[in-house]
């Protein structure tokens, strides 16, 4: 059985370029540090039965990063997911 590829690429030495359209582009720039990393972020508009109308940002990330726990005296790689919302 073959093992997996853990490498991360560190986009924020070496910037990747990404066209999204004929005139636009984005720019990768993810910090390597980061480990493994899984990003989204986007609106949503909710209407229930013309009732209750719900609206706003949202963002997540899931990394990997090393913390300390207290009382320990080394670090401890952790597996972390970041939830954030704005109205």
């Amino acid at each position: 059985m073959a093992t997996a590829n853990t490498e991360v690429i560190d986009f924020a030495t070496t910037n990747l370029p990404v066209s999204v359209s004929a005139t636009e582009s984005i720019t990768l720039d993810f910090d390597g540090t980061a480990g493994a990393l899984l990003k989204a972020s986007g609106s949503v508009d909710i209407g229930l039965f013309g009732f209750v109308y719900l609206s706003g940002d949202f963002a997540f990330e899931k990394s990997s990063k090393l913390l300390r726990v207290t009382g320990e005296t080394t670090d401890t790689e952790f597996q972390v997911l970041q939830i954030g919302r704005a109205t």
